[in-house]
Formats: structure tokens, C-alpha cells, sequence
């Protein structure tokens, strides 16, 4: 118990270093994914009720993102967990036009 009860301690010290609440791996995920986002030809709203988004990609492929329901056609953000370039080329066109709700 007392094995347990140090390594519990010693991962919640880690964990409180977190700066944006995930670990150093995810953040880099995260990074590449924001980068990436660059290969996304278009992003426009595609039903405002929903507020989903359509994300036009190069090969004429059409994904529909969902920010508030987390998810994205591509399935990318259920599967893993973490967001898709899809999803970070709809974060990166919202906050160009100064949208803060997300």
C-alpha cells in the first residue's frame, strides 16, 4: 500500500505541472495536428444550429466538425481522444475571426 501510495504521489506531481491540462506527448499531437491544419483547403459553417462546420479537403472530400459534440467525420477525435487537423483548421479559422467560446 505504501508502493502505491508513492507512486500515486509522485504521478499527481506530474500531472500538476501540466500547463494546458495533457501531458508533454499530447501537447506535441496537438502541435503537429495545428500545423497540419494547413493542408485544409476551406472550412465554412455548415449548419449554425448544430455549429458544425464543413472542412473541404484537397482530394474533394467533404468532413463535417462538430466542436460542441467533440466530434469530426473522420472520427479521428472519437477514436483517439484528442483533436484532428480537421478540427484545428476549424479552431484556427474561428479564432481568426475572434470567436472565444471555444
Amino acid at each position: 500500500m505504501q508502493k502505491l501510495g508513492k507512486k500515486w504521489d509522485k504521478r499527481k506531481a506530474e500531472v500538476d505541472k501540466w500547463v494546458n491540462g495533457v501531458g508533454g506527448r499530447i501537447e506535441k499531437k496537438l502541435k503537429r495536428a495545428y500545423d497540419e491544419a494547413e493542408s485544409v483547403i476551406d472550412v465554412q459553417m455548415h449548419n449554425s444550429a448544430r455549429g458544425e462546420y464543413a472542412v473541404q479537403l484537397s482530394n474533394s472530400r467533404r468532413l463535417v466538425v462538430n466542436l460542441s459534440n467533440g466530434t469530426c467525420s473522420c472520427r479521428w477525435w472519437q477514436i483517439r481522444g484528442y483533436p484532428c487537423k480537421h478540427v484545428m483548421a476549424v479552431v484556427k479559422k474561428e479564432k481568426k475571426n475572434g470567436c472565444t467560446t471555444m
